[in-house]
């Protein structure tokens, strides 16, 4: 296995996950469609639009992680040989993360959109993470590269969260596809530093 990733190697460590990211936003839009619900505050005072949004949230979440570490696996089959596995082991923690986050939405009432931001990007991160240690063991250059993404992106969505009302349905829209293609670049861009190190080493 080559220590150095190339350009290409990089190309094909982020498009892959990116284009599973953004299907699977396509399955939210569609279920989101399907069930007319409000793309606005109103959803705040709905319980069962709360709960709607949580359980579109795992479609779509399930959906974006299952294609994203498929194509990726696809995409790189040297090094994501354990394909089956990686599923497996994506599937149980969108699973488990989805059970995690029911409570922290009934905290607070319309705290559901901002739970589902939060879970999307975790559940990008540590799917990486699982594709990546299916492989071999991660580098800390490549754990502080998707620490690094994720802290970005709950730092933006926080902010942007702030501004409520129906831009909340907007960002959410672009949360999977955008968690997907940021955790990938700083993870391909932690795996590169650890094999320019290696090798120069």
């Amino acid at each position: 296995m080559k220590n150095r990733l190339s350009a290409t190697d990089i190309f094909f460590r982020i498009m892959p996950a990116t284009a599973g990211g953004f299907l699977g936003t396509c399955i939210f839009l569609l279920a989101f469609a399907l069930l007319q619900l409000p793309a606005s505050g109103s959803i705040e005072n709905d319980a069962f639009s709360n709960f709607s949004v949580l359980v579109i949230a795992f479609v779509g979440a399930i959906s974006a992680n299952l294609l994203a570490s498929f194509f990726l696996a696809v995409a790189n089959p040297e090094k994501f040989f354990n394909r089956k596995k990686i599923l497996f082991e994506t599937l149980l923690v969108t699973i488990l993360l989805f059970f995690a986050i029911i409570p922290f939405s009934l905290i607070k009432s319309g705290a559901s959109l901002g739970v589902v931001g939060l879970y999307f990007i975790f559940s990008a991160m540590i799917s990486v993470l699982l594709a990546e240690r299916s492989a071999k063991e991660v580098s800390v250059f490549e754990f502080a590269g998707v620490a690094f993404a994720g802290f970005v992106l709950m730092l933006v969505f926080w902010q942007l969260f702030n501004i409520g009302g129906s831009m909340m349905i907007v960002i959410l829209l672009f949360a999977l596809p955008v968690s997907w293609f940021l955790v990938s670049i700083f993870m391909a861009l932690g795996e590169f530093l650890s094999g320019f190190l290696k090798v120069d080493n």
